[in-house]
């Protein structure tokens, strides 16, 4: 596998983030300090220099970054099928096929994977344990960081194709915003979780969630959900909660909230981070009790 110096790993893969471009090709974000950030085209934003190589010295220097090539390659046609999909009323079930299924299981799990606030919790991680093993200044840089993420993609994806349900969100009259983090509670450590969440935004109109609980109705396996501005608002804020340095716009600013300007991945939820909040929690009991 040939190793690319210097390449951009993009963490928003362009397929999906040309959805959020104006009139211009160009898309707009603000920054964590409130300040709005000149407009830039798909290839300029949301990516990582060598975020996804193994810098060990020859021969053993290795890229995982082309395991996410089917993904990024399928994102067009996913959005194209995800804003054709019906939405008249509050929640209505859908068809998935198992082909249309491994495709989304493979993109939500891309986008969980090389996230940078999956990045974030693999970093926090290596430095807690160098701090335990006696190191006077904990570091983890980029290499420790990919050797960390790089078996994340395979897991996740497997979840998302054998369990839960998935739920397409849409904002009729407000649009949703990207960040470079949202709500998941995949773990790093290979394990089975019996009650996990996952909420996306993959186009500023359309939104996904995905769900598994430990009982759960299984049939419908998708559906679609209409959103109030109200919650399509409340998606924004998420956004901003789980985001560091940036969120993306396309038309509509969102409002800032008092988190985000912190300049730090946060989750909703206790102490412990939980990812539980009551907004959440009544639109996936709805989901589930559908």
């Amino acid at each position: 596998m040939e190793l690319l110096f210097g390449r951009k790993h993009h963490w928003w893969p362009k397929g999906l983030s040309k959805g959020w471009c104006d009139a211009t090709g160009k898309i707009s974000s603000i920054r964590c300090d409130g300040k709005p950030t000149k407009p830039r085209s798909p290839k300029a934003i949301g990516y990582i220099v060598d975020g996804h190589n193994l810098l060990r010295g020859e021969p053993w220097n290795w890229s995982f970054e082309p395991i996410y090539q089917y993904a990024d390659d399928q994102f067009p046609a996913l959005l194209q099928w995800a804003s054709a999909l019906p939405h008249a009323t509050r929640i209505s079930a859908i068809g998935l096929s198992g082909e249309m299924r491994t495709t989304l299981a493979r993109c939500i799990a891309s986008l969980v994977a090389r996230s940078p606030s999956t990045r974030n919790v693999a970093k926090l991680g290596v430095e807690y344990y160098q701090q335990q093993l006696g190191f006077s200044k904990p570091h983890a840089d980029n290499n420790l960081i990919a050797a960390n993420i790089r078996g994340l993609y395979a897991s996740y994806a497997d979840t998302l194709e054998r369990w839960g349900k998935f739920a397409f969100l849409f904002a009729e009259s407000g649009e949703f915003a990207f960040g470079d983090g949202f709500l998941h509670d995949f773990s790093h450590i290979p394990m089975h979780q019996s009650n996990m969440r996952c909420l996306l935004p993959l186009s500023p109109s359309v939104a996904v969630l995905w769900v598994k609980q430990a009982q759960y109705r299984v049939k419908p396996v998708a559906m679609t959900m209409v959103l109030t501005d109200a919650e399509v608002e409340f998606f924004n804020t998420t956004i901003q909660v789980y985001s560091k340095d940036r969120i993306y716009y396309r038309s509509i600013a969102p409002k800032i909230d008092a988190c985000f300007v912190e300049c730090d991945h946060k989750v909703w939820g206790n102490a412990e981070g939980d990812h539980h909040h009551p907004i959440v929690d009544n639109i996936i009991a709805e989901v589930l009790r559908f």
